[in-house]
């Protein structure tokens, strides 16, 4: 009987070895980069930011403060932060955007970058 016992135990150690094993080798879809087409609100002033990989102390950096919708908060990103786009203090911009959102991010970066589609409006 004990034998019978140790046995069942040993079938379930291994099957649960086989079965974490499997599940570690299959493709895991939240790594993977995937995009949206979105429209930003682009504010006329900059803002300050602090880059995750700033210690405290350091003086913030400029930055575009962006929104995708009208009640939004703004975010500051930096002035660099939208690919093909190129900031003019003063101007209040409504984009078009290639948002792709990072499936696995820079451990000191964003984890969302954009892309310029069009310019909707500059005003």
């Amino acid at each position: 009987m004990g034998m019978k016992f140790n046995l069942k135990w040993m079938n379930l150690i291994i099957l649960c070895f086989f079965a974490a094993l499997c599940s570690s080798c299959l493709d895991n879809e939240d790594d993977e980069d995937w995009s949206e087409v979105v429209n930003l609100y682009v504010a006329s002033e900059k803002g300050e930011y602090y880059p995750q990989e700033y210690p405290n102390g350091l003086a913030p950096l400029e930055g575009i403060k962006i929104k995708e919708h009208p009640n939004d908060e703004w975010t500051i990103i930096s002035i660099n932060g939208i690919k093909g786009f190129v900031y003019e203090e003063g101007f209040e911009y409504y984009l078009r955007v290639e948002k792709t959102h990072l499936g696995n991010p820079p451990a000191d970066g964003m984890d969302v970058i954009y892309k310029l589609i069009e310019i909707i409006s500059k005003e």
